[in-house]
């Protein structure tokens, strides 16, 4: 299972910082799909066959780099982060759109094995405080700045005023291959960011 505390509280003194609001939640079912928040269209996402994301009803720009995505599981999808990962049938385990984004990928089985939070303004101050962390190393040539927290396995990537955190794998997977992970995933979400 994946460890989401350190990004989570991470986000929430990002958020602090910030000023910024959050969004409406949505969590998983009892038989592992995902539930619809009550977003607004332009946020809201649809579920395909398999539970797959199939994006929103308009795709607003983001705060950082110009992009298309409108949440955290917009950066990218199931079928991207199963082909990283080598995992078929990955879905959406929970989605919670707003100013800051999370998502839960999962596997087939319903065991989460990946995850995006997207704080779309604000993100430079919360990266500063991010890299500054004890043991964190920073990570040349992701965007405009990435930093490795190998004690929660999470790249802490910025782009422009936005930054998004990527867990990839869980704890039965080497720190190498989950930060060579997270490291493709980047290169996925910051297009859309």
């Amino acid at each position: 299972m994946i460890d989401l505390r350190r990004p989570a509280l991470s986000l929430v003194v990002a958020l602090t910082l910030a000023a910024c609001g959050g969004g409406s939640a949505s969590s998983n079912s009892p038989s592992g799909s995902s539930a619809s928040s009550e977003a607004p269209a332009s946020q809201a996402v649809t579920e395909g066959p398999g539970g797959s994301s199939q994006g929103p009803a308009e795709t607003p720009s983001g705060g950082g780099g110009g992009g298309t995505a409108g949440d955290a599981c917009e950066l990218a999808t199931p079928e991207e982060i199963g082909a990283i990962v080598g995992e078929s049938g990955m879905t959406i385990g929970l989605n919670t759109p707003g100013d800051v984004a999370y998502c839960v990928y999962a596997k087939a089985d319903g065991g989460g094995y990946g995850a995006t939070s997207w704080m779309k303004q604000g993100g430079s101050g919360a990266f500063g405080i991010w890299k500054s962390g004890a043991g964190v190393q920073a990570i040349d040539g992701v965007a405009d700045g990435a930093a490795w927290d190998p004690s929660s396995a999470t790249l802490v990537v910025l782009n422009g005023d936005a930054v998004v955190t990527i867990t990839a794998g869980d704890s039965s997977v080497d720190e190498a291959k989950r930060l060579t992970w997270s490291k493709a995933i980047a290169e996925i979400a910051v297009g859309r960011m």
